[in-house]
């Protein structure tokens, strides 16, 4: 898979199951989060072709583990307590706005997380490990062991 832009962070293993997102929010959640990395320098810029201006590209994600730890990292990936399942009952998520003791911006692999100007948040949520696809010829990060692409009958990504 060459096009690593448009990366799919999903809230379980599961590829189809949607959130109903309780009020006062409204609407539904598919079963994942699109996450990219905006090219802010414009290498990648493009033409819109409705208005005629040069819009800012994406780059491609070399570590789409590390992008979707950092939302996981930040609580994004909990909207409404939807992977609390997957959280430890002994886990202490850190308070809103700011970051638990001690806490270290790495994935499971050790690698610093990827910054990004646009995110921002409370970090030290739980991460829980994650496992990278390929779903509808796209790159996709699920919470999971490696067996999990093989369980959901998906390809996993190859390095």
């Amino acid at each position: 898979m060459n096009d690593k832009q448009d990366i799919r962070c999903y809230f379980h293993a599961d590829l189809t199951t949607t959130h109903k997102l309780t009020p006062p929010q409204e609407g539904t959640l598919p079963p994942y989060m699109t996450a990219g990395i905006v090219d802010s320098d414009g290498a990648n810029a493009t033409k819109d072709p409705n208005t005629g201006h040069m819009t800012t590209g994406m780059k491609q994600v070399s570590n789409p583990v590390n992008l979707c730890s950092r939302l996981w990292s930040e609580g994004r990936m909990n909207p409404d307590g939807i992977t609390d399942d997957l959280i430890p009952a002994d886990f202490l998520s850190p308070a809103p706005g700011s970051q638990a003791p001690g806490y270290k911006f790495k994935d499971q692999n050790g690698n610093q997380l990827v910054t990004d100007p646009q995110m921002t948040g409370s970090f030290g949520h739980y991460i829980p490990h994650l496992t990278e696809c390929v779903v509808d010829n796209t790159v996709a990060v699920l919470p999971g062991d490696p067996g999990s692409c093989a369980r959901l009958r998906v390809p996993s990504l190859q390095k």
